[in-house]
């Protein structure tokens, strides 16, 4: 390509018109390069942004997650009560629980022997049912032979009023004696009133406004609030033997089941605390619900047996001398939870082990054991670590930190204290559950539920030990409105059978 011929003048102008484009050129790479800087520090604003907000992501997906899980939580893998359970509008909850399925129908079992009225052999009344006419020719009956007893049992709800009539004996000296009686002056309550609307505030849980409309509208006997909560404390006071009676007899008992439960006192929660077994219940409030509360009641510290309680660690502080067992049906809803939300199959494999141990030790009671062999034993703890292992391993595949240290807890939790959740596979004494103590303390929190709070600590502790009377005597069979009716005449009067 040949080169272009300029002149001077051309080349001048050329050379002038390439400097002005040169110009042009370097301020519009200038300007680029301005804009290509400001494009970075935007980039590395956007870029840390984006961390941030993944970082805000990250901690908000976790904590739906968990939120999730919360709301997911039940009566059947966690330790809310089936009060609390929440049900999706305008779907059934299916039951759910613990229990393998029977291929038994409901009801009673073919063999039960079933029970109703039988007949009494005196009766009150009697009331007869003849024919006057024959109902084939119409002529008047004479003679008649009984065919059919026909029996009812019914109740007559009548005010009975007595009078006690004090006399003075005059002496031939001159000196006048009068009779001693040990009512009150004027008109009083008779003790079956009182142990009556006693047994119904305490046992079937009446609350006060209805107990004085039930006696005034049932009996003709008007009564108020007042007189009731006489009632109650004269009988609490009336109990104090008996309470001293009992845990001198739980001391001795071979297994005690141990709660505590809060419990709203003057709208400030106190704690409810229970010691009991199938024969006997004894119950305290106390302001604090772990060390302080079980020295001061004292029996854990005396105690020497074989205790059931949940995984709090006041109970293996202050009851050092006794066997501990820990409630696994805690720890199967624990389980249950983790299975479901978590997706931890570990978790349910421990289940199925729990069930197989528990089916295995209670074959081996029916069959007159004491014990598992220790070759049995040593085969389920090896089975059980080997699935804790397995848990670890499935925890790194979790994200969520927060969750993965609990989950961690969890797992600690379950290899230091392996001896007492196998405390059942170990020792025939301990039982699987804690579910004794969970039951006697059912009630009280009926009661909270129907009536509200206490109005203060000394009238709550006045009810629970009102409570676990009717709880001791009903185990025992014994009638517990007589049983009742005894001691507001006389503290002494009561009956425990020691097993």
């Amino acid at each position: 390509m040949p080169i272009p011929q300029y002149t001077l003048s051309q080349a001048l102008s050329r050379i002038v018109d390439l400097e002005d484009k040169l110009l042009k050129a370097n301020a519009e790479n200038e300007r680029l390069r301005y804009r290509i800087l400001e494009q970075d520090k935007k980039i590395k604003v956007l870029e840390a942004k984006i961390v941030e907000l993944t970082q805000i992501i990250d901690k908000q997906s976790s904590i739906i997650n968990e939120l999730s899980r919360r709301l997911g939580l039940d009566s059947t893998n966690s330790n809310f009560p089936p009060s609390n359970d929440k049900f999706a509008k305008g779907k059934k909850r299916k039951p759910s629980n613990g229990r393998s399925d029977s291929a038994r129908n409901p009801g009673g079992q073919p063999g039960h022997p079933g029970s109703n009225l039988k007949f009494e052999a005196v009766a009150d009344e009697e009331h007869d049912y003849k024919p006057h006419v024959c109902e084939s020719c119409g002529c008047g009956l004479q003679e008649f032979k009984q065919v059919e007893i026909r029996q009812v049992h019914d109740v007559v709800i009548k005010k009975l009023i007595t009078n006690h009539n004090v006399y003075i004996g005059q002496c031939n000296c001159g000196h006048n004696t009068k009779a001693t009686c040990s009512l009150v002056g004027g008109v009083s309550y008779g003790d079956n009133l009182k142990s009556l609307i006693t047994y119904l505030s305490n046992y079937m849980l009446i609350p006060l406004d209805r107990l004085t409309e039930l006696s005034n509208s049932i009996f003709n006997i008007p009564l108020s609030e007042g007189s009731i909560n006489n009632w109650q404390v004269h009988l609490a006071d009336n109990l104090t033997n008996y309470e001293e009676t009992v845990i001198s007899f739980l001391l001795k008992q071979i297994l005690l089941h141990a709660d505590e439960s809060g419990l709203k006192v003057n709208k400030l929660t106190m704690w409810l605390h229970v010691y009991s077994n199938p024969r006997f219940t004894y119950y305290d409030v106390h302001g604090s619900r772990g060390g302080k509360a079980f020295t001061d009641i004292g029996i854990l510290g005396q105690y020497n047996g074989n205790l059931m309680h949940d995984c709090y660690k006041s109970y293996f502080s202050i009851a050092t001398n006794a066997t501990h067992g820990l409630c696994n049906a805690h720890l199967l809803r624990e389980l249950k939870s983790v299975s479901e939300y978590d997706k931890l199959n570990f978790a349910e494999e421990v289940c199925l082990l729990l069930h197989k141990i528990h089916s295995e030790v209670k074959s081996a009671k029916l069959s007159g054991e004491t014990c598992l062999s220790n070759w049995t034993c040593k085969m389920y703890r090896k089975s059980w670590m080997h699935l804790l292992e397995k848990g670890d391993k499935q925890l790194s595949e979790l994200t969520d930190e927060e969750r993965k240290c609990k989950l961690k807890a969890l797992l600690k939790r379950l290899k230091v204290y392996y001896k007492e959740y196998l405390g059942f596979m170990y020792n025939f004494n301990l039982e699987f559950t804690n579910n004794q103590a969970e039951r006697d303390i059912r009630m009280i929190k009926l009661r909270q539920k129907i009536s509200g709070c206490f109005r203060n600590a000394q009238y709550a502790k006045y009810f629970v030990k009102i409570r676990g009377f009717i709880s001791t005597m009903k185990k025992q069979d014994m009638n517990i409105l007589e049983s009742i009716r005894r001691v507001l005449i006389n503290p002494n009067d009561f009956s425990i059978i020691q097993t």
